[in-house]
């Protein structure tokens, strides 16, 4: 599946966030400014089909960073009720899910952006070295 904005919005509309009128234009740069990022992190020319869904939820943190920072990101414009990850350990496996109790929609939003920016570190296994 060829990288593209309908991609990107698709996977906003999941987290129950609805397009604005303008926020074409800022999908667009963001996925142009994220592919750019990726090919030059990665020294490469082409994006590989398999860092499609890597971009796409790299520039829905960033989109929705964004929004965050210039305060035109409504917390009811995202649907936060899902159960979220509060913490992770990879040493002997251990996962806590986040209830209504422990986290705030702020930090859960927060989690949410952070999450889809980390996507960054499937990117080293395509990095090429330059010369």
């Amino acid at each position: 599946m060829q990288l593209n904005v309908e991609m990107v919005t698709k996977r906003l509309e999941s987290f129950g966030y609805t397009l604005k009128p303008n926020d074409e234009y800022a999908l667009e740069f963001l996925l142009e400014k994220t592919k750019l990022d990726i090919l030059n992190f990665c020294n490469i020319k082409e994006l590989p089909l398999e860092l499609n869904y890597v971009a796409v939820d790299m520039v829905c943190g960033e989109f929705l960073l964004e929004k965050k920072s210039v305060g035109a990101l409504n917390l009811n414009d995202i649907d936060l009720n899902a159960v979220a990850i509060k913490s992770i350990y990879e040493g002997d496996a251990s996962v806590t899910y986040a209830t209504e109790n422990t986290q705030g929609a702020q930090e859960k939003l927060d989690i949410l952006i952070q999450n889809l920016l980390d996507s960054k570190k499937y990117l080293y296994k395509f990095r090429r070295i330059a010369w």
